[in-house]
């Protein structure tokens, strides 16, 4: 199993892309887990 956290831009876009699912969904993904969510983990 991969981690999320694990995956940069680009790989999270690959990996989108081949699960069906569109690249621009990868940006918006990888904006709310680093911009909210791990900041949060990191208070």
């Amino acid at each position: 199993m991969k981690n999320i956290l694990d995956f940069n831009l680009e790989d999270l876009k690959l990996w989108m892309e081949e699960n069906g699912e569109g690249k621009f969904r990868a940006k918006q993904i990888f904006e709310w887990i680093y911009k909210k969510v791990y900041s949060i983990l990191m208070i």
